[in-house]
């Protein structure tokens, strides 16, 4: 098993990290020696935190039987650095990926990495079921099957919800416009069928990644169609975009002032009334793109009962990334160090966790790779950047984190700007720092909210008297590497 010393003290700088005790809790049935749970991971594409407000049966199956991490993030907010860091357990700046295309990124840059990911290191533990569905790394093509995998129904090419090709165990099939034929049900079938024929109460145990499009907009202008059965749920006609249901927006939605924001985002002009309304029209088609993923999660739950297995299960489900809907006049797009962007959904249900509880400490994707790794009793092939939840899932006065390190891309999104540069950061439970630094090194800005008086990150005031502190901080973990990454420095 993963585990660090309680003693284990990092010095550098003027920061000290001290690792919880990992020798701890694993689901241990009543008499029974520990065993190795079967680990369900479900991953949404550009879910934000809210969306999962409007998923019903996930809030059955597992808000209220699980723990809701409400302080959740990733490390990189984009697709591919994300996924990479699910798969490696590193930081971005670690797996050097830190884009979807190459030579930085992409499915192309990854495959140097695939020989010593988590499916490898569950493979050489004992799980010797592993299945992967749905969309995988971007720019994945062909009929090549990664390392570890011994089920895989993957997107080849451009993901989307209706006309698509799937790699199915190294045999290509083409998807089309039938009804039958909408992706996220694609997707939920074959994960039954993988639970269904694979999973024993008896056998050694599964490890499940179901890894949905929904509710990225699709390759075909960034619309985002809905399984024909929940059109219209949103929206004023069933198939055509209309008034619907009011869009929740936050004082940050089209803000009127963004002068205190780095350059580049000042260009950014305020919204016409046609671009708020297809934000508005584009979260309405996300939410009903999501009652797929939601019915996803029942069948699975469903599955696993059925089986006789869901009391050994561990259910993950999470998002790749969060995705800005005008906030900041930023009208979609994802890989800013804002809320929307970073935050993402995190529910766990399974042995031995609390049910309906919630924890507020500040975890990550970085995290729930070493907790899986952890479940399976795996050694890990690489250092892992992250920490188990296995302990603070136990107990919620475990000693936790006071930051994490974030990192990401400034502009280049789909918004039209222009890539200005790279950005490197720290979110504590009070405040985010960002360092966004251009191009070719020439300027350096900063990007400083306190989320206690300043939740919507409207006032961004780099000179305050704690961002020397918070600066410290960042420099100090912006290239770490394993326990390195872990500050427990109180906040200034």
């Amino acid at each position: 098993m993963m585990w660090y010393s309680a003693g284990c003290l990092v010095a550098f700088l003027s920061l000290t990290v001290i690792l919880p005790n990992y020798s701890v809790w694993r689901p241990t049935p009543v008499g029974a020696d520990p065993i190795q749970p079967n680990i369900v991971m479900i991953l949404l594409d550009d879910a934000r935190m809210s969306d999962l407000q409007y998923m019903p049966k996930t809030q059955e199956l597992l808000v209220e039987k699980g723990i809701t991490f409400t302080n959740s993030f990733v490390n990189f907010p984009l697709c591919c650095p994300s996924r990479a860091s699910l798969l490696t357990g590193q930081a971005a700046h670690n797996t050097g990926i830190i884009s979807n295309v190459a030579p930085n990124g992409g499915w192309l840059a990854f495959q140097q990495h695939e020989s010593n990911t988590l499916p490898v290191w569950l493979a050489q533990a004992g799980y010797d079921k592993l299945g992967f569905v749905g969309k995988y790394l971007n720019g994945y093509s062909g009929t090549s099957i990664p390392a570890g995998w011994t089920h895989w129904r993957s997107f080849s090419g451009v993901p989307d919800y209706y006309n698509y090709t799937m790699n199915i165990l190294g045999v290509l099939k083409s998807y089309y416009s039938n009804t039958w034929d909408y992706s996220t049900d694609v997707i939920r079938d074959f994960a039954k069928n993988f639970i269904k024929y694979q999973a024993s109460a008896t056998g050694t145990p599964i490890f499940a990644f179901i890894s949905t499009y929904a509710p990225h907009g699709n390759s075909q202008g960034g619309a985002v169609p809905a399984a024909s059965r929940h059109l219209g749920l949103w929206t004023a006609t069933p198939g055509i975009p209309g008034p619907g249901i009011p869009m929740p927006k936050p004082p940050s939605f089209n803000e009127s002032d963004i002068s205190d924001k780095p350059a580049y985002m000042q260009s950014l002009a305020t919204m016409a009334p046609a671009n708020i309304e297809w934000v508005e029209n584009h979260w309405r088609q996300r939410l009903e793109s999501l009652q797929a993923a939601d019915d996803l999660v029942q069948w699975v739950v469903n599955s696993l009962e059925g089986k006789g297995v869901l009391d050994n299960t561990v259910i993950i489900f999470t998002s790749d990334n969060g995705f800005m809907l005008g906030e900041h006049r930023y009208r979609y797009g994802k890989s800013l160090p804002h809320e929307e962007s970073i935050q993402v959904p995190l529910v766990i249900r399974g042995p031995g966790i609390p049910a309906g509880e919630i924890r507020t400490q500040l975890v990550n994707n970085l995290d729930v790779a070493a907790s899986i790794v952890d479940w399976a009793d795996a050694t890990p092939g690489r250092v892992l950047d992250g920490v188990s939840l296995l302990p603070l899932l136990a107990n919620p006065e475990t000693p936790w984190r006071t930051a994490l390190l974030i990192q990401g891309t400034s502009g280049g999104n789909a918004t039209s700007l222009p890539l200005w540069g790279t950005w490197k950061g720290i979110r504590t439970n009070r405040y985010m720092l960002a360092r966004h630094i251009s191009t070719n090194g020439s300027t350096t800005e900063y990007e400083y909210y306190d989320l206690l008086t300043d939740p919507y990150q409207l006032n961004n005031n780099p000179n305050s008297p704690v961002v020397p502190t918070l600066i410290s901080i960042l420099n100090a973990i912006e290239n770490c590497a394993g326990p390195n990454c872990w500050v427990t420095t109180p906040e200034p």
